[in-house]
């Protein structure tokens, strides 16, 4: 009896310091590419403090104490998650280096690429991209850009999108035809795409492509969402673009896809 409360005794003496040292530092992880407002976050058994440093300077208090579930086996309790908000376009471009500290001890660190928009915090601007085959293929993620995080988030994700190769597709009663290019007597270049709705209902979608300039040079994405109302006859739905210099142009056939490499349809 004697000799198991010895035993237990040096359990206890054994596990609580190894319970006290357990950290992990989860964001950033080693090797990411940051941009825009973000977090320096994970977690810490036991510590009186918990301070960031960016690239060797000054370290930073960070909040410490919050809740994590998860790392009740790894501590006993739950109070251990700690976090920093950090604008890392002040930090600049280029590669750089957090190291987390608990009580003045390094614990944790990643080294990570910033890349910023030319300024700490860019405001007044706006816009979209989609993301055609993300994140497996016959999907579609809609992305915007919010000022306050200082970077895209997504707005919508839709898993039926289908890739338009050249050949006349029917969506149950909505027929697309063979996208095409059409040039006319401005000097634009223009996809008309011509949907077709037999069905008796109005059919809302969305069609959604990226634009390239004549240099084949990315330039927007741009969607388009006609209402189709119950009908048999072609509705066209046309985007161009204008040729520098302005002068007479020959549009490319739509297989070569220089202008439109990612053509996809959504029914919503």
């Amino acid at each position: 009896m004697d000799m198991m409360r010895v035993i237990r005794a040096l359990v206890v003496l054994l596990t609580v310091p190894a319970l006290a040292g357990a950290a992990v530092l989860e964001n950033p992880q080693v090797g990411a590419f940051l941009s825009g407002i973000g977090v320096i976050s994970g977690w810490k058994c036991e510590a009186e403090k918990i301070e960031v440093a960016f690239d060797g300077n000054t370290p930073l208090e960070a909040g410490y104490g919050t809740s994590r579930a998860d790392t009740q086996a790894a501590c006993g309790d739950q109070d251990n998650g700690f976090s920093f908000l950090v604008n890392y376009n002040d930090l600049g471009n280029g590669q750089h280096t957090v190291q987390a500290f608990a009580d003045g001890v390094v614990f944790g660190s990643a080294s990570f690429t910033v890349t910023t928009l030319g300024q700490p915090f860019l405001s007044g601007v706006s816009g979209s991209v989609s993301l055609p085959g993300f994140p497996q293929a016959g999907s579609i993620v809609q992305l915007v850009w919010q000022e306050a995080s200082q970077n895209f988030e997504i707005t919508s994700a839709s898993v039926n999108a289908i890739e338009i190769d050249g050949d006349t597709i029917d969506l149950g009663g909505v027929t697309i035809e063979e996208p095409t290019f059409v040039a006319d007597d401005t000097s634009a270049c223009f996809l008309r795409v011509t949907i077709i709705n037999t069905t008796s209902q109005t059919r809302q979608i969305q069609l959604v492509y990226n634009a390239f300039d004549f240099n084949d040079v990315g330039i927007s994405t741009v969607i388009m969402r006609p209402l189709l109302p119950p009908t048999s006859a072609p509705s066209p739905v046309a985007e161009g673009w204008k040729t520098p210099g302005g002068d007479p142009i020959t549009c490319p056939s739509i297989g070569s896809f220089v202008f439109v490499p990612d053509l996809s349809f959504i029914e919503f």
